[in-house]
């Protein structure tokens, strides 16, 4: 089997038909790529066929993280600063002004690729190759 058709199969089998419909033939193609490139950097040499289920493992979990983040999710409204804690019968007052408030993006993405090396790490192990 080739890698697509690995891929295809796990796809099928883990997501519903409605899920499985909403990926394109790019965003495959695109993990497939990712993968081989996370998995071929970390054992030091162009991968064979002796890890295709792994990239496609890989692959696959990119797959679901992308349809995790998709999910609509409201950010709750927390908080920024706490103004006082008063510790007998516990009393926290917060400041809530709005100047005070600074908007932080960070990626999502952050250190997936380390995750993807942690999560297979056994698996890879068996084929790496040292660098000299």
């Amino acid at each position: 089997m080739t890698r697509i058709q690995i891929l295809e199969h796990q796809l099928k089998t883990s997501l519903t038909e409605d899920d499985y419909c909403s990926i394109t033939e790019d965003d495959k193609s695109f993990v497939l790529a990712k993968a081989k490139q996370i998995v071929d950097g970390y054992v030091n040499y162009k991968s064979g066929s002796e890890l295709d289920y792994v990239v496609c493992d890989i692959a696959l979990d990119m797959l679901l993280n992308q349809m995790t983040n998709r999910v609509d999710r409201k950010p709750l409204a927390v908080p920024s600063n706490v103004a006082s804690i008063k510790e007998g019968d516990t009393i926290i007052t917060l400041n809530t002004k709005e100047d005070d408030k600074t908007e932080k993006k960070t990626s999502s993405m952050t250190g997936m690729d380390a995750y993807y090396i942690d999560t297979y790490r056994d698996e890879l192990n068996r084929y790496r190759r040292l660098r000299r």
